[in-house]
Parts: structure tokens; sequence; C-alpha cells
């Protein structure tokens, strides 16, 4: 970054206080230019004197030294020299060296028109916040060692070199009321029946362990305190091979027995409602099984059972007709586990006003709160703690697409400094403007302060968004390792 420093900055010299009476106008020393850069640990400094105007005689001399300071620490850099006739030819004479005309010493006049000074020092974090000025120093020959110097400094501009630190405040969403909260419990069971047969016999087949299935569904919800079961569906379904008539008489009659023996096994108040349904061929069970298998034909097979034009017995004879290695295949294999029945238990959960259970729930049983119910254990926990970062976390792992909990759940993240969870949260935290403030929260600590200022303008309606707007702006201005210098005025 470049300023350009002006006559008028040098004539600052005139209004600053002398640490002795210098007999040379300091406004004849003209500095432009000014650069300060930090790369990595160095530190450079550059910027052009025009000290044509200087008025030396041949036996005097100026020195100017930039120096950097904090006003406890200091930097002097190499100085530079203009000088009379003399003086010039005796330092190339008597110095051994130290003086290079035309690199740290030239004379005055013409020579001293055009002086490009850079030099660099390492960098130390005190410098971050500091002063850049210019030491001037006169210097006789007549009796010099006895009559000393005078001096004069000149401050030229403020350093500040802190990078840009966005501090986020996280705004979490109180979830409604959850009230009474519901549930499902769902499962699959393949029921055994003899051939044309619609009774159950419990012994028949695995009969026991998939009956089993079912009774201990509904017994995980029937025996907990905190559920109330409201009504049970039970759908069955039939495999496609043989007429559809018959198999849908046998997919009918199957559920309704399964259905009777739920109810006769449970006995079950009257509040509880039974639902029933059936299909009468299972045949997008049959596509999907097909579909992850690798049968050399299932592409033939899928677009039979996909054509909309046939209808099922035709869709059964040409499979049995066109694949005959496949049909007897699918039918031993397959087609058992196309008769089926599925069921779903209904009930609701309670809801937990006592602080100190929901917070031991959130443990045990987290399945059984809501979000609102969630947020409140969240509150009996210090923000960002372990166990307030818990509580979210196990909210949306409950919830895994409700935007609500995504949204904690992504502050929740960004607050440890878990960014890609924060990412994958925040996708499927919806379009509010607490979203699309955390939004900019995300793109502010990635340091994509552009986004991040577009998000904070939507969040309209959210108090903290004008502060973090003028932090994301503010810090778009001060990438790390800018250095923003400010020209000292009068």
């Amino acid at each position: 970054m470049k300023k350009i420093l002006t006559a008028a900055l040098a004539a600052i010299a005139c209004t600053m206080p002398a640490l002795a009476v210098v007999s040379i106008n300091p406004d004849d020393i003209r500095v432009s230019d000014l650069e300060v850069a930090r790369n990595g640990n160095g530190l450079n400094v550059a910027f052009n004197v025009n000290a044509r105007n200087l008025k030396l005689k041949s036996n005097e001399e100026i020195t100017i030294t930039p120096v950097i300071t904090d006003g406890t620490e200091s930097v002097e850099l190499e100085p530079i020299t203009v000088a009379g006739r003399n003086r010039v030819f005796y330092h190339l004479r008597n110095d051994g060296g130290a003086y290079t005309q035309g690199v740290n010493l030239f004379h005055n006049g013409d020579d001293a028109a055009d002086i490009n000074y850079s030099e660099t020092i390492p960098y130390a974090q005190w410098m971050n916040v500091s002063e850049l000025k210019l030491n001037y120093a006169e210097h006789g020959c007549a009796n010099c060692e006895k009559k000393g110097l005078s001096a004069l400094s000149v401050p030229l501009a403020n350093v500040d070199m802190r990078p840009a630190f966005f501090e986020a405040e996280y705004v979490y969403v109180e979830p409604a009321a959850d009230g009474i909260k519901t549930r499902q419990e769902s499962g699959s069971a393949n029921i055994d029946f003899k051939v044309n047969v619609m009774t159950i016999n419990p012994d028949f087949g695995n009969n026991a362990v998939e009956l089993n299935k079912i009774a201990q569904s509904i017994d995980k919800v029937k025996e907990d305190k905190d559920y109330t079961i409201t009504s049970i569906f039970i759908k069955g379904y039939a495999s496609p091979e043989g007429p559809y008539a018959n198999n849908e008489r046998l997919a009918k009659g199957r559920t309704e027995a399964v259905a009777n023996y739920v109810k006769d096994l449970f006995r079950f108040p009257k509040s509880v409602k039974f639902q029933t349904a059936y299909e009468a061929e299972d045949w997008n069970g049959l596509a999907k099984w097909v579909a992850a298998s690798d049968l050399e034909k299932k592409d033939a097979i899928l677009a039979l059972i996909d054509n909309d034009e046939l209808t099922p017995d035709q869709k059964d004879a040409r499979i049995k007709r066109d694949f005959p290695v496949d049909y007897p295949f699918l039918l031993e294999n397959v087609y058992p586990s196309l008769r089926h029945t599925d069921y779903t238990v209904n009930y609701t959960v309670r809801e937990f006003t006592d602080v100190n259970e929901i917070v031991s729930l959130v443990e045990m049983a987290p399945e059984k709160l809501g979000l609102n119910e969630f947020y409140l254990a969240s509150q009996t926990f210090k923000p960002g703690s372990d166990q307030f970062n818990e509580v979210f976390e196990t909210a949306v792992r409950m919830y895994p697409d409700d935007p609500v909990a995504n949204l904690n759940a992504a502050n929740s993240a960004m607050s440890k400094g878990d960014l890609e969870s924060a990412r994958k949260f925040l996708a499927k935290a919806g379009n509010s403007d607490q979203a699309y403030y955390a939004r900019g929260i995300y793109d502010a600590l990635r340091k994509d302060y552009t986004s991040a200022a577009a998000n904070f303008k939507k969040a309209k309606s959210i108090p903290q968004a004008r502060k973090a707007l003028q932090q994301a702006e503010y810090s778009a201005n001060r990438p790390e390792g800018k250095v923003i210098l400010s020209p000292v005025n009068k």
C-alpha cells in the first residue's frame, strides 16, 4: 500500500518541538511515496526524499534517520546523509567504506533531489501499533567534536498492523413449545401362511420370531409410562406369482388376520384405533430387489415390471416365459420376502416441564424430547461449554431435517471451530433471518468477509447483525499482514 506525502506533510516539522535549535529549515526536505510493508518476519520501510532545496555550507551535513517506535520500544533504521562538498569528500576519504555516494551519502543540490530509500528490519509484535518518524541531525565541521548536534524529530505516520479479528456473537433460536409430541414405531414381519390359508399358526415356519417382532415393537411403547398408544396401522402384501385376484384375496384376508392377532394379544383400550390396508402384489419391492441385484438381464426385467400397459397377470406370465432361468430363482429366493406385513405403532409422548428431568433425558432417552425441551436443557449450562454444545448436537441427531435444530447445531459447531460440521448444518437451516446471520458468521470465520457482509445485510431483524456487518466490512480492509498508515496531521 502506497501513501503519498506531499509538501504539506513536510511542513509538519515546523510545528513539532525540536530537541535543539536547527539552523536548517525542515521545509527544505520533502518526503513522498511512503510505504510500510510486512513480509513474513520482515518489515520494509520505503519512501522518497527530495532535499534539493537544502542549503548546506561545504562543511555542513544533515543525517536523516527513520525511526519506528511505540513510545517504549524503538528501532533506528539505516540513516542517509546529505552533505556539502567538503563533508562528502571527507567521508569518502576517511570513513573506510562506511559511506557510498548515491547509496547513503548524497551531495546537496541536484544529487539529493531524488533519493529512493528502502530498508528492511526484523518485525516485532510491538510494531503493530507504532509511529514512524524521521530524526534530522545537523553536523558542522568547525569544532564539531565539542559542539555536538542539533536535532529535530518529525512524525510521518501512525502505523497499524493489527490483524482483523472477527468476534462472533452467536444467536440461538428458542423453538416453540413442544406440548404433546407424536411418534411412530415401525417395522416389517414376514409371517408364513399355508397355501391359500388366511389364518395364523404361531408355530408354522418362522412365525414365532416374526410375530415376536410386532409384539416387541408394541411392548416397547406400551410399557413406557411416558408414552400413550393412539393407533396401529397394519398393511399386508402378497407376492406377484399366480392370479392377481387370488393374491388380492390372500393379502386382504391375511392382513385382517394379523390385525386380529395383535388385538387379541394386547387387549387395547377402545381409544386405540386400528387401521389396515393391503397390496395384492408387491411389484415395487420386486423392482427394488432386481435393480440392486447383479442379474444379467435385470434391465429387461425392470422394463417389463415398469410397463404400465400390462396387467399384473400379464407381467407375471411374461417374466415366467421370457426369463426361464431367472424366474425360478426369483420365485424361490425373492418372492417369499415380498409376502410381508408392515406395521406402525403411533403414539404420543407426554410434555416434560421439570428441567432436571429434561437434562437427564438428554443423555438417557433423547428420543422423548422435543426441540423446545432440548433448548430448555441447554440453558442450564454455560454457553460454549461441552455440555451446552452436546445438547444441540443431540437435538440435531434426533431431528436431522429440522431447520431450527440444524441452525442451533451450526452455531454450536462454529463456537468450537468445527466449520465443516457447521457448513453441513447450515445447508439445512432454512432461510430465516437467524439462518442468514449464522451463515454470515460462518463466512466471516472463513475470512470471506464479502459473503459475510451480504448475509448480515439479509438478517434485517437480528440486532447483532449491524455490529457484525461493521466487523466484516472492517475486516475486509484489514487482511493479515496489511499495514495501514495514517499520515500525521497538523
